[in-house]
């Protein structure tokens, strides 16, 4: 339908949103419906959900749809945050290898907040699977951009850090990979008073 603000209409794409998520849980035989949903979609709310929806899937499409979406969108640097936040969040396989990608941009900089925040805490806060990998690879890639955006953003750096507080209660191998990563921050002597103080309290 025409986009409308109503709450009628809000409520349908909330609707709409929320069956795609769950269209996603089939994975790549849901493809073309979740592809025509991107294509269909007449405001940002939907074009999101369904890009969301395409990454869970699993689906080869989602790489055809960010390259529609990065097109489109290149010049506002706010919509091109959603695009790597997206990407960061996808439950796929290559989620790290993603992320790393997109840490590598020249359009990634870490005096952008804003950028930062949609990479890293989209990968740590939205992406359990890729966060929590069995090898420890995705608390070495959080560790390591807090460690470079700390000098920059000490604040941002700590806020980064939260989703360590509770490696305690991860099992044996997770917790050692998680202080593993940990370590080379509390051993940095120059680290932000509000990195240091996240890092000893986790």
């Amino acid at each position: 339908q025409p986009f409308s603000p109503s709450a009628a209409a809000a409520g349908a794409r909330a609707l709409k949103a929320a069956a795609l998520d769950i269209l996603s849980a089939l994975g790549a035989q849901e493809e073309a419906t979740l592809a025509a949903a991107f294509a269909d979609a007449t405001c940002m709310s939907e074009t999101m959900a369904a890009l969301e929806a395409l990454g869970a899937s699993g689906a080869a499409a989602f790489d055809d749809a960010l390259a529609t979406f990065e097109a489109k969108w290149r010049d506002m640097p706010l919509v091109i945050d959603k695009w790597f936040a997206v990407q960061a969040a996808a439950p796929r396989q290559d989620a790290l290898e993603r992320a790393r990608r997109l840490r590598s941009r020249g359009d990634f900089e870490l005096r952008n907040p804003n950028r930062v925040r949609a990479l890293g805490a989209a990968f740590a806060m939205r992406n359990p699977r890729a966060f929590h990998a069995a090898d420890g690879a995705g608390y070495k890639f959080l560790a390591e951009l807090a460690a470079d955006i700390d000098p920059i953003n000490p604040a941002l750096a700590a806020r980064l850090l939260t989703p360590f507080e509770n490696w305690k209660r991860f099992d044996t191998a997770r917790q050692t990979h998680a202080r593993a990563a940990l370590q080379p921050l509390a051993d940095t002597p120059k680290l932000s008073k509000n990195a240091r103080e996240m890092v000893e309290r986790t």
